[in-house]
């Protein structure tokens, strides 16, 4: 049998609610609940290389505030890169953006290494 073998990926999904105390910053201004929710998804290339991607959202932070990064949702895109040395020791690369702007951070860099 010459076939290759079928690549399947996995994936993950989160929602959740964040229940908050007033803090000094702001405090008539702040949401005392938070709404979020994240999906992701990764593929494996092959035994070494995985293509990872991860989406997640939150509600806004403040209210009635004049700076959107405060007062909109958030949602960021992260993509990347995992390569694994063996089964237990990986590095894992990637790159964020926001495709609602003003929302969040408009871009990061993720470095990361694993060990099981």
């Amino acid at each position: 049998d010459t076939r290759l073998p079928v690549k399947t990926g996995r994936g993950t999904a989160s929602l959740g609610l964040s229940l908050n105390q007033k803090g000094e910053a702001l405090p008539e201004q702040q949401r005392p609940a938070i709404f979020f929710a994240g999906l992701g998804y990764a593929y494996p290339w092959n035994s070494r290389l995985e293509f990872a991607a991860q989406l997640y959202a939150h509600s806004p932070l403040y209210q009635d505030s004049a700076l959107d990064a405060l007062s909109r949702p958030g949602l960021q895109l992260t993509t990347g890169l995992v390569y694994r040395w063996s089964e237990r020791l990986g590095l894992r690369a990637a790159f964020g953006e926001d495709p609602v702007t003003r929302s969040s951070p408009d871009f990061s860099l993720h470095f990361g290494f694993s060990l099981r």
